[in-house]
């Protein structure tokens, strides 16, 4: 039971992939490139939400794979 609410905690890989795509979209690129990283850390965090509604985790070994399953992604 307690790893079936850790499994929310995949959640925060798409904001961590939304804040290093914005730093690096105003560093070193232009208006497309934050509009493709914005775009592009929805998309995944939609993919995030519904995977993460259909995980049915039972061990640790199960969040880890998925887990990696998500950073594939």
């Amino acid at each position: 039971m307690q790893v079936q609410k850790c499994r929310f905690f995949v959640l925060l890989l798409p904001a961590l992939y939304l804040l290093y795509g914005i730093s690096l979209a105003l560093q070193f690129g232009n208006n497309a490139d934050l509009i493709n990283t914005i775009a592009n850390s929805c998309l995944l965090f939609l993919a995030t939400i519904i995977l993460t509604n259909m995980a049915r985790l039972k061990n640790w070994i199960d969040f880890i794979w998925f887990c990696v399953f998500i950073l594939y992604i």
